[in-house]
């Protein structure tokens, strides 16, 4: 099992990520599994770009969202209880504007704060209430209900998969795949990463020479899947 980021890992280069998966297509006890910050529905327009349907497993909205088989799960049912609003609520009076609707959720509030307010801005939502604050770059601030993430669907998926521990392994390039690399047994770091991402792997993961796609593609020979 091979889950992987996909903004600045699986895509990048057409051609790196069609070559990926014709490599991928040769091994039919390999599943390529995509999470991504975005909701699945832009990823579905992603792929429908890349002129292909999507994959029959995802991940969507930083481990609040999962299809498996081409379908939706019950998985987000796990955080029903988290209400954005107070905190939606907050963000908006400390003046900050979201990312877009494309990247919002039930689940998900997606906001620009430049990365020196951030410890600010989360001081001031834990005093709402409990939940999770995911950074990366220097302007994405997302808040998740607790227990969600990356690295949360992980297990789920390697029992329904029927995949040992052993054999998941993880591919990013940016620091809110962290706990999703973490959580593999195997970690690829694609070469255009974030180097705060490639210092907190270091000897942690196997470091790509290569950009996006290609990178995993490397990664991938360098464990003996490809």
């Amino acid at each position: 099992m091979v889950i992987t980021d996909v903004d600045g890992t699986l895509l990048g280069s057409d051609t790196d990520f069609a070559d990926l998966l014709s490599w991928l297509a040769k091994r039919r006890d390999v599943v390529l599994i995509p999470n991504s910050s975005r909701p699945i529905a832009s990823l579905y327009r992603s792929w429908g770009a890349a002129q292909m349907d999507g994959f029959p497993t995802q991940v969507g909205a930083l481990g609040t969202e999962l299809e498996v088989d081409g379908s939706p799960t019950d998985w987000s049912a796990t955080f029903a209880e988290f209400d954005r609003g107070p905190f939606d609520a907050i963000l908006t009076e400390m003046g900050f504007q979201t990312n877009g609707d494309e990247f919002q959720t039930p689940l998900k509030a997606s906001y620009n704060v430049p990365s020196d307010r951030w410890t600010e801005a989360a001081a001031a939502l834990q005093a709402v209430g409990p939940a999770q604050v995911v950074t990366s770059g220097q302007l994405d601030f997302d808040v998740i209900p607790v227990g969600a993430g990356k690295a949360a669907p992980i297990p789920f998926l390697a029992d329904v998969l029927q995949v040992l521990p052993a054999h998941v392994i993880a591919a990013g390039n940016s620091m809110n795949d962290l706990t999703m690399l973490m959580a593999a047994s195997s970690r690829i770091v694609v070469g255009n990463a974030d180097q705060e991402l490639i210092d907190a792997t270091d000897g942690q993961a196997y470091h790509s020479r290569a950009k996006f796609a290609a990178g995993v593609t490397e990664g991938l020979r360098a464990l003996g899947v490809l």
